[in-house]
């Protein structure tokens, strides 16, 4: 066997990352890299992505794990990735356990759930979690992402 990678599937190599672009792709599905002609690696091995999900600015067709649309470079919303965090989860905890912090430590903010644990005797806490829950749940999606995620 050489050491030449053998080319599978449509489209050729990204110089960024090696992941596969197809040919009329203007950038890299997976990293975001322009996807000229020049300066392109050598084949490496893989496999033309399945499409199942749409670009949420052109709405072109692209695979499910693509962190950035091929045709317009559009960033894509983190799919189960990890650090992401649900909105109505943060506010469920914020309203029912939000007296003792539960949220906080969701939301990876241990230093502010500890302060919360100390003073759960006072019930301040417990009105401002509830207060914090009915904040996250009338947030925007990206909003809560871009705070929270």
């Amino acid at each position: 066997m050489s050491d030449t990678a053998e080319i599978v599937g449509a489209g050729r190599p990204c110089r960024g990352c090696g992941q596969r672009v197809e040919d009329a792709a203007r950038f890299c599905a997976h990293c975001g890299t322009p996807a000229s002609g020049a300066g392109l690696m050598a084949a490496a091995p893989g496999t033309s992505p399945g499409r199942d999900v749409f670009c949420r600015a052109c709405g072109r067709a692209i695979n499910s794990m693509a962190r950035t649309c091929p045709g317009c470079g559009a960033p894509q919303a983190a799919r189960g990735g990890e650090g992401e965090k649900s909105r109505i989860a943060a506010g469920m905890l914020a309203i029912f356990l939000g007296g003792f912090g539960i949220h906080k430590f969701y939301l990876a903010r241990p230093f502010q759930g500890i302060l919360y644990v100390l003073f759960c005797w006072t019930l301040i806490p417990a009105l401002v979690g509830f207060i914090e829950g009915i904040a996250y749940l009338c947030m925007s999606d990206t909003g809560f992402a871009r705070k929270y995620g």
